[in-house]
């Protein structure tokens, strides 16, 4: 991939160490390609979808995102 093409994702994300970035600006392309919040580990990553299933158990809120 150009880096170009993923807005420099990689290179940004790898420049925080324990930190978050996530994509606040980008062409429909680019969104398209890159996660537009930084990967979490397993263990959170399912911590989060408990909390947003309870607060949102039909999934109509930002669909996909997080």
């Amino acid at each position: 991939m150009e880096p170009e093409d993923d807005a420099g994702c990689d290179r940004v994300r790898g420049a925080f160490d324990g930190g978050h970035a996530t994509l606040m600006r980008a062409s429909d392309d680019v969104r398209a390609r890159v996660a537009v919040f930084q990967p979490q580990p397993n263990g959170l990553a399912a911590l989060m979808k408990r909390v947003q299933a309870g607060f949102d158990p039909h999934g109509i809120l930002n669909p996909g995102r997080m």
